[in-house]
């Protein structure tokens, strides 16, 4: 035989929820800032990776141009000891 329901619930359930386990949908202005709140953390996410990709190219094209000037700095030394080495 089952024993009657009793007022207390073992189920978890507090007097908000009910023990149903659904919440309650928060009222309209907390879904607002909770939107807001969100868009700005993903915009800064996202202005965050497009700012780190762009700095990472401009690193690259400045290691480029290092790289081309070192070169022709090599050939301009390698020149002058020609040079030096066809004078004496």
């Amino acid at each position: 035989m089952r024993s009657a329901p009793s007022s207390r619930s073992t189920c978890g359930g507090d007097r908000r929820g009910g023990g149903t386990g659904r919440r309650r949908p928060l009222p309209p202005p907390y879904n607002l800032s909770i939107l807001v709140i969100g868009a700005l953390v993903i915009t800064v996410l996202v202005y965050g990776a497009v700012a780190l990709i762009a700095k990472m190219d401009d690193v690259g094209l400045h290691l480029t141009t290092k790289e081309s000037r070192v070169r022709s700095d090599l050939e301009v030394l390698r020149e002058c000891v020609r040079r030096e080495i066809m004078v004496t």
